[in-house]
């Protein structure tokens, strides 16, 4: 279903993004990387044709139509028309809603909702005349329920499940077979922030590898799946809180609660060793 496919993978530049496009290199397909930084995908590009695969850099920024459009035109005339599209762009900027930078809210939705819209509308035309397309979304356990301080990255998040889902029903019967992989905390640069260090205490041993992601993605291809949580514990615990959400709201709630607490105890306790 890989090999000798001509695939993008956006986000290539780290992370799921470059996990993924070295996966798909090794099983034979021919990887266009996009991403903004260029020196990045210069190394992976390289890295992949030192191996034997075939590799071309592309610099888009997905949140532009028009970037996007020049970059797919770039790649069919380099590799051919696209057979698999891995949407694993994104950018996550945690803060409280009361707190949140307006630019802030619109560059995740910039990046991680509508960068996929542009992304998918340039390269629908060649899976839909060719005999195989896929398109596979990174999506988020926070894409199906709103998470602390990720108000903004949930948006952008539910907008991209709900995208996925209408555009599935719209090539319902056609070649072309859409996924969306719901991640858990995936250990990746984006988890550098501030939020996310105050609270790692606890909150990292909810983390999976980068890994884990790429092999749930090779899983959607090849078996043609929907929709692909991981872990599956987190989808299930998704699934229970939307069907009864009266029941589990204040217990989320409270979770949330006592893991701020928590945060905030070993931080403090972090503080008094330093200034000892």
């Amino acid at each position: 279903m890989i090999a000798n496919r001509v695939a993008i993978v956006t986000g290539a530049s780290g992370g799921i993004g470059a996990a993924a496009a070295a996966a798909f290199a090794q099983a034979g397909a021919k990887v266009a990387l996009l991403a903004r930084k260029e020196e990045r995908l210069s190394r992976l590009a390289a890295e992949i044709e030192r191996y034997g695969g075939v590799a071309v850099p592309v610099r888009c920024n997905v949140a532009d139509a028009a970037e996007v459009s020049t970059a797919v035109n770039e790649v069919r005339a380099a590799l051919g028309p696209i057979d698999i599209l891995v949407n694993a762009a994104g950018v996550t900027i945690p803060a409280k809603v009361e707190d949140a930078r307006p630019e802030d809210l619109r560059q995740m939705m910039d990046i991680n909702y509508f960068g996929v819209v542009h992304m998918v509308r340039a390269t629908l035309p060649d899976m839909k005349a060719g005999e195989f397309g896929h398109v596979v979304n990174i999506g988020s356990v926070a894409g199906r329920r709103g998470e602390y301080t990720l108000a903004g990255y949930c948006a952008s998040k539910f907008a991209l499940a709900g995208f996925t889902e209408a555009l599935r029903l719209e090539l319902f019967g056609t070649r072309v077979n859409v996924s969306l992989i719901n991640c858990s905390p995936v250990d990746t640069p984006m988890l550098d922030n501030l939020e996310w260090r105050v609270r790692s205490g606890i909150l990292d041993v909810w983390m999976v590898p980068v890994e884990w992601i790429v092999s749930a993605v090779f899983a959607a291809i090849e078996f043609r799946l929907s929709e692909v949580d991981v872990p599956l514990c987190f989808g299930l615990i998704r699934r229970m809180a939307s069907a009864f959400p009266d029941f589990f709201a204040p217990w989320y709630g409270f979770a949330t609660t006592v893991v701020n607490l928590f945060s905030q105890f070993v931080q403090s306790g972090s503080d008094s060793d330093d200034r000892e």
